[in-house]
């Protein structure tokens, strides 16, 4: 998956009660401005910042 294909990846939202997407169709782009994150963050700080947020983490394979 390139940089490109990442930013694009549309959130969903997890089981918890809480948190969650700010809209329909976010990306990880839109989460990581609404953070104000770089886009350049390692992808495992991501995936805590979105399990944090209500957010299904990113599943990624090396």
């Amino acid at each position: 998956m390139d940089f490109d294909e990442l930013m694009n990846i549309e959130l969903e939202d997890d089981s918890t009660p809480y948190g969650g997407i700010s809209q329909a169709g976010e990306t990880l782009a839109d989460f990581l401005e609404t953070v104000e994150a770089e886009k350049c963050t390692n992808i495992y700080k991501i995936n805590q910042w979105l399990i944090e947020c209500g957010i299904k983490p990113i599943k990624i394979t090396l």
